[in-house]
């Protein structure tokens, strides 16, 4: 990976984080965004159960159960975006939710994308701020020069 798409990657993340502290995307979009940074925290091999994914979003103000979890994660493993793999640990069996590692790049533009049209990415300026920014407030008395 070379810098600049390191930088891409790590600008992504941040508006991934701070996107999830904000609410500013619906629970489908969350969850998604959840089981990338898991997957991008252990480079690649980063999963989790449901249990825990229910438990992250709760905590991020998230009104979700395990019975909604199945049915909004269901559409990210139709798109192949998302795969589920069976652990066996002892006494029980878990499930891990985890990214697919030959669509990490579709899910990153799918998330960016995402982040634009939650309005998240583009912030209206008002005029005079960017005039106040310049160091100008009108004409001055000056000349268009077009």
């Amino acid at each position: 990976m070379n810098k600049e798409e390191e930088m891409n990657k790590e600008l992504l993340l941040s508006r991934l984080s701070e996107a999830l502290r904000e609410g500013t995307l619906g629970k489908t979009w969350s969850i998604l965004a959840i089981l990338y940074l898991a997957y991008i925290q252990r480079k690649g091999r980063g999963g989790m159960t449901a249990g825990d994914i229910v438990k992250v979003m709760k905590k991020l103000g998230y009104d979700l159960d395990k019975k909604e979890f199945y049915g909004l994660v269901s559409r990210w493993k139709k798109e192949g975006f998302v795969e589920s793999i069976r652990v066996s640990g002892g006494r029980k069996t878990r499930v891990i939710y985890k990214i697919n590692a030959d669509k990490e790049f579709d899910v990153e533009r799918a998330l960016c994308e995402r982040l634009e049209k939650s309005g998240y990415v583009v912030d209206r300026v008002d005029p005079e701020e960017v005039l106040e920014m310049i160091g100008k407030k009108g004409n001055h008395g000056h000349k268009r020069l077009f």
